[in-house]
């Protein structure tokens, strides 16, 4: 897509020092909001604080393609502090919103220049993967983390369907922009097995000591009107 460029980020560029690349990683959870950078330490923008992640934070480009639904993002934390480790994998991210900023920081004072470019949006769509290389000898072990996001557009590409439960319900509700908390479905259980009867209500014959009446022929049944029905 078309990108223009800000004015601060157009001085930063031009300039020939006193500005280095940073991206910015923000990420939803069901425990808030997870704010990382590339930078060597703590950069601020928007009145956000970006941390540093203690360890390398790899991004694959994002791809520049006219199929959307093609887009993805693919991240990848080594040797990252453990705080920011057990807030990727307690909180409930997948589903949830993604999106990397590309921007210029100024070296002296930590402060991203304004009107970083947003290079990609869409969400996470896969759980976090660890893989761990334990300490061998003199080398040190390494924890490395990874995930991938997909395009906004992805979302619309597949059916989503409502399950009858209680949870997709109300998932359901939730993307609508409705009020979710209906129980509905939480009887489902008690419906299983049970006889429900539908339509119109059969004419039963009359009987007279355990044998049915015969000769009389309509007045022997019990007559029904249009309004005993079921529905």
């Amino acid at each position: 897509m078309g990108r223009t460029l800000g004015a601060g980020m157009t001085t930063a560029i031009a300039a020939s020092e006193g500005y280095a690349d940073v991206w910015l990683l923000v990420l939803v959870s069901s425990g808030g909001t997870t704010r990382l950078t590339t930078a060597q330490q703590d950069v601020s923008w928007g009145g956000n604080t970006y941390s540093a992640v203690g360890g390398a934070l790899e991004l694959q480009a994002p791809a520049e393609t006219s199929d959307y639904s093609a887009q993805g993002l693919q991240m990848t934390l080594s040797g990252v502090t453990q705080t920011i480790i057990s807030d990727l994998l307690t909180n409930n991210m997948r589903g949830q919103n993604c999106t990397l900023y590309f921007g210029q920081v100024l070296l002296t004072t930590g402060v991203v220049a304004t009107d970083p470019i947003q290079c990609f949006t869409g969400y996470l769509n896969e759980q976090w993967e660890v893989r761990e290389d334990p300490a061998r000898g003199t080398s040190a072990g390494t924890v490395t983390i990874t995930t991938a996001a997909v395009s906004d557009i992805a979302r619309y590409l597949f059916p989503r369907a409502c399950r009858t439960n209680v949870t997709s319900h109300n998932d359901m509700l939730d993307r609508g922009g409705l009020t979710v908390g209906d129980t509905f479905f939480s009887r489902v259980p008690e419906l299983v097995g049970k006889v429900v009867t539908w339509g119109r209500r059969t004419a039963v014959p009359k009987s007279s000591g355990g044998a049915t009446t015969g000769g009389g022929g309509i007045d022997n049944f019990d007559k029904q009107s249009d309004s005993d029905d079921f529905f």
